[in-house]
Parts: structure tokens; sequence; C-alpha cells
């Protein structure tokens, strides 16, 4: 019985029992460094030591603070090398600075030439 109006409110479902509303989820990139960590990386991420992926490549002191971004444009993920002194490859492939390139799954990112990281998609 609602305490304000003396109703019948048994057939109200509690806020708790209530399911929630679907969360939107933004599309992630995962990025597997050889020692098994991963970094989970969204549209617009900036990648480096004192960016996304600290944790991770922090004890890599030839990353770049700010190596590379990532961005996802209709539906495909891309790289780009953010002027780094010790570059960005994609399997192998150095990048030009400034230039997106897109990646897939199991492409080999190796940020200077001491940390290789496996996109998992």
């Amino acid at each position: 019985m609602c305490v304000r109006c003396l109703g019948d409110i048994s057939g109200v479902a509690v806020e708790e029992d209530m399911p929630s509303p679907p969360q939107e989820t933004s599309p992630v990139l995962v990025l597997r460094a050889s020692d098994g960590k991963d970094i989970i990386v969204r549209d617009g991420d900036v990648v480096g030591r004192v960016a996304v992926g600290a944790d991770v490549i922090e004890q890599y002191k030839t990353v770049s603070r700010r190596h590379v971004r990532f961005t996802r444009q209709d539906g495909n993920w891309y790289i780009e090398d953010l002027n780094t002194t010790n570059d960005t490859y994609v399997d192998d492939v150095r990048l030009s600075v400034g230039k997106k390139v897109q990646i897939a799954g199991n492409q080999r990112l190796t940020l200077s030439s001491a940390l290789e990281l496996t996109v998992v998609i």
C-alpha cells in the first residue's frame, strides 16, 4: 500500500528488481604484450609511457611518452605515429609520422625497437 495515497502497489516492481537499461559500450582494441599483459584501447586513445598503457609500457624507456594514437573509423582500427624519436612498426613496416594506417587482428606492432604488441580484436 502506498503511504501517500493508500493505493495498492503490490504489482509494482521494486527498483532493484527492474532490469537495468542496456549500457552503451564503445568498441575496444586489445594490445597484448609479449609478457601476456593487455592494454585496452578506445577510439582516440594515445598509448605511451605516460598515456594509456603506461602500467605496461613505462619500463621501456625508448618508447615515447605519447607514442601512438588509435582511432576507429567505419568499423576499422587505425594507428598513427605521433612523431616519435624511435619509430613505430606494423609487421616490420615503419610508419610515416602522422599517417594513419589500418590495423587488423594478429598484426604485430613494435613501439621503438623495445616493445612488441599483438593486436587482438
